[in-house]
Order: C-alpha cells, then sequence, then structure tokens
C-alpha cells in the first residue's frame, strides 16, 4: 500500500479564556470575537484502510499493510477533496491570514479514520 501525504486547511478554535465557549462555536456569544481560524496541516493516511499513519511509519498499525513512499498528494478543505491548483490558491489565503469565505459552520469530519 502507499502512504499518502494529505495536506488539509481546516478551522481550529482559538483560545478565548476571557468568556466561557462551547467548542463548536464560531464566534464568542459574549463578546462576538471569531474563535476559529484556519490553519494547514500535513498528515498521512494508509493507501488501503485510510487510517492516519505516522510519516515514519513502514507499516499500517491497522491493517498491516507495508507502507511506500509515493509522493501522491491530496489536498482537502473543509472536508472536500480541490485540485493542486485550487488548494494552492486557498492556502495562499490562509497563510496571509485573509478569510477564505463567510461565517461557515466548522469543517465536517474528515473522511478517513482518526481511531488510534
Amino acid at each position: 500500500m502507499d502512504k499518502v501525504k494529505l495536506e488539509n486547511i481546516r478551522q481550529t478554535q482559538k483560545a478565548h479564556p476571557q468568556h466561557k465557549t462551547e467548542p463548536r462555536d464560531i464566534f464568542c456569544r459574549t463578546c462576538g470575537q471569531e474563535l476559529v481560524e484556519e490553519i494547514v496541516t500535513e498528515e498521512y493516511v494508509c493507501s488501503g484502510c485510510r487510517h492516519l499513519v505516522g510519516i515514519d511509519d513502514d507499516f499500517c498499525w491497522f491493517c498491516g499493510s507495508k507502507l511506500e513512499q509515493t509522493g501522491r498528494v491530496e489536498h482537502y478543505h473543509r472536508g472536500k477533496q480541490l485540485t493542486d491548483g485550487e488548494f494552492v490558491t486557498k492556502k495562499a489565503k490562509v497563510l496571509n491570514n485573509e478569510r477564505l469565505s463567510g461565517k461557515e459552520s466548522p469543517i465536517p469530519e474528515p473522511r478517513f479514520h482518526t481511531d488510534r
């Protein structure tokens, strides 16, 4: 099996100790401050079972498949797969601290397994 690199643009909640917030809040209910920010992450999955694996793993911890580095990369934004060009454009905006779109809910669950 191949080890597939996933480049993701995800939303994460910023720390906001001044007021009580819930994990899925996008804005503070008390002061209105935006609580989510978009970040770029890199992860790896086994192409066979789609479980997350470590960058240095030689075998998948879940299915036991031998993992080969192939250079294969998949790009995602909020759970939706993107083309290389779409990802590069969105990644540049994230790195320049620009909002990608309006007030949207946090990303859906990823299409790969995260249990470990």
